[in-house]
């Protein structure tokens, strides 16, 4: 009896063990939209308020896409009313003009308060960086009107909301269903200071920025390599829920968000928030702002306000050719450079610009005792400099490389005397590269009376992040010949920044490593000044680098700045503008190939997106308008070369 006992428990166990292994499968199970059954999978992942007393419950996501072990999510819900930033300048006179998605407050709200409400640290840890930088965000115009993702119909993106939203301010239409308006991620390019949004219908407008009871449906990128399991069957009804591998949080990368194209997470600069802008009429169709003007801002209600470049039925988003490029893990040297050695001799003249210079020296700057000579044209896009130990030459391109793509781009060619003492470095807001102060970068460049300048590596922004929480390495940083951080990354990354390394040394040369090749005492003694973390490397030895072939095939189009070497006393540095009608942005792989023509040995990629901007003589000369940003990034420092008394 005892022996049929132990028999019986033995079986039980075994079926409850079976039971569970036919409940529970591999993240593999986790699809996009299937289009032939119209349909998709759906992920229970977090928890945020839903009920109208707030009560919390797990978060219901719509899968879009997976591709490269990670699943593009978009909450099924509206979660709340928002809006994108407090900013509308010039309605808003006493405020800063909008800058920009990664400047704004709802970009912040997502990726700090949203982030820590709704995910406990191990689902942080699960979440891959967002094409801007953080890891929660809003769909991109673009992903909603993509029929690869569902979106083949107008009434596909038609939206109900929570309890917990229409109690909290949304905006709902009145009707049957009760929809509601939700907002994009995209900037209007017919527009300035709104953003695209999907209207009651399905359609496609725009509104201000500044309007408060427009929806926000989150999107997050789940990575899959975090799951151990998942349960349910993927439907609306018993959606997915995913069994998450155990993580430890002791390390000082774990959980940590990578940071955009331009470490484009950045806080929002605060500004006065004033009343909303009116703007067209249809009063009947848009939501009731919440300011006090009785009059709600209101959005164009014609079927579609896209911009003319843009398709109802747009193409899913082309993806780079270098999809499976690996990075290079480590360099077989841990000392040694990236790039080829440059040959130490004079830059010879001409120039392609020769006629427009005055009389220069056969090295191709100006004879003792002539005054700085400077030339500027807007309209053809040139701009010139030539002193007796600098001369630059900056020319505007443009291109359209693929329908509803263009391109404008700004190349600098920087020319520096042997022995002269001028080489690219950073300049601060107070002499200090300690500082914690940012300040408006265009301010830096005057204050420094610099003739050329550009953004740098914004390390301090990894800084200011990590003195909440350590979340990522700041990167190995010198500045002024001192070692700041000796902190590299503790693994090779396919996102933006790696914190690959650029050093810049005074002799007007630079070297690039991989983000562990060097360390920061090797730079001292090496003599570098300025040592920079962010990358990643675009070329060594005249070749595009692994690196930015495998992060390219992860990185849509965005603005990027970036600076390289054609030989010892000749920079070269790019500005791509991007987000704006005029010109898309590019890819990684096709901005190293910018370099790569100009015939550079070395190039490295400095932040991008909202922070990328070229000056010359203490102005922007790149688009920093269009209804993007009217000003880059506040920083703590620029990058920087030749002095000029104009500026005083």
């Amino acid at each position: 009896m005892l022996k049929t006992s132990k028999c019986l428990m033995v079986l039980t166990a075994l079926v409850l063990i079976l039971s569970a292994c036919a409940l529970a499968q591999d993240a593999s199970g986790i699809g996009g939209y299937d289009a032939k059954a119209r349909t998709w999978d759906y992920v229970s992942f977090g928890r945020y308020p839903t009920g109208k007393d707030g009560a919390v419950e797990p978060v219901l996501w719509r899968v879009l896409s997976v591709e490269d072990d990670q699943a593009y999510l978009l909450s099924e819900y509206i979660l709340f009313a928002h809006r994108v930033d407090p900013n509308c300048y010039p309605v808003n006179k006493k405020s800063e003009p909008y800058g920009g998605w990664e400047t704004s407050e709802l970009f912040n709200y997502l990726n700090d308060e949203f982030l820590n409400t709704a995910f406990d640290a191990a689902e942080q840890d699960a979440l891959a960086e967002t094409p801007d930088g953080g890891r929660v965000t809003l769909p991109e115009i673009d992903d909603i009107r993509n029929k690869k993702y569902g979106f083949d119909q107008e009434k596909k993106r038609q939206a109900q909301s929570t309890e917990y939203a229409k109690e909290n301010g949304l905006f709902v239409y009145q009707g049957a269903k009760r929809y509601s308006p939700w907002w994009s991620r995209t900037p209007s390019e017919s527009k300035q200071y709104a953003h695209r949004r999907v209207m009651d219908n399905g359609k496609l407008g725009f509104i201000s920025v500044e309007v408060k009871n427009l929806g926000v449906r989150p999107a997050i990128m789940l990575r899959l390599d975090k799951i151990a399991a998942v349960t349910g069957s993927g439907t609306v009804e018993d959606p997915f829920v995913p069994v998450l591998e155990p993580v430890s949080l002791t390390g000082a990368d774990q959980a940590a968000p990578a940071e955009d194209d331009a470490a484009d997470a950045a806080p929002a600069d605060e500004a006065d928030d004033s009343a909303a802008p009116v703007e067209d009429d249809a009063a009947d169709a848009a939501p009731a702002d919440e300011a006090d003007d009785a009059a709600a801002p209101v959005e164009d209600d014609a079927a579609d306000a896209a911009p003319a470049d843009e398709a109802d039925d747009a193409a899913a988003p082309v993806e780079d050719d270098a999809a499976d490029a690996a990075p290079d893990d480590e360099a077989d040297d841990a000392a040694a450079p990236m790039e080829d050695e440059a040959a130490d001799k004079a830059v010879s003249f001409p120039s392609a610009y020769a006629s427009l210079f005055p009389g220069l020296t056969d090295e191709g700057f100006l004879p003792a005792g002539e005054p700085e000579f400077v030339y500027e044209d807007q309209k053809t896009g040139l701009w010139l400099y030539a002193s007796q130990d600098l001369r630059i030459e900056i020319a505007l391109k443009t291109a359209q490389p693929k329908k509803n793509r263009p391109w404008r781009w700004y190349e600098a060619d920087i020319y520096v005397r042997p022995g002269s003492g001028e080489y690219m470095k950073a300049y601060y807001n107070e002499d200090d590269p300690r500082t914690k102060k940012t300040e408006q970068i265009i301010r830096i460049a005057r204050a420094n009376g610099l003739v050329f300048a550009i953004n740098s590596d914004w390390y301090y922004y990894r800084v200011q992040r990590n003195a909440k929480k350590r979340t990522m390495s700041v990167g190995v940083i010198l500045r002024q010949g001192e070692v700041l951080y000796d902190d590299p990354a503790k693994k090779s990354a396919t996102t933006i920044p790696n914190r690959d390394i650029l050093a810049l040394y005074p002799d007007a040369s630079l070297e690039v490593y991989d983000y562990n090749g060097v360390t920061a005492q090797e730079l001292k003694t090496k003599g570098a000044y300025d040592v920079l973390s962010f990358g990643p490397v675009l070329l060594s030895g005249g070749e595009v680098t692994a690196q930015a072939l495998a992060i390219s095939a992860r990185q849509s189009d965005n603005p990027r700045c970036g600076i390289g070497l054609v030989e010892k006393g000749h920079y070269v540095s790019v500005m791509m503008e991007g987000r704006t009608s005029r010109s898309k942005g590019c890819t990684v792989k096709e901005f190293a190939e910018l370099f790569k023509n100009k015939g550079c040995v070395s190039a490295y990629n400095l932040d991008g997106g909202g922070t990328a901007c070229m000056m010359f003589m203490g102005e922007y000369i790149t688009d920093m308008g269009s209804g993007y940003r009217a000003e880059a990034r506040k920083q703590t420092e620029v990058l920087g070369i030749g002095h000029t008394d104009r500026l005083k």
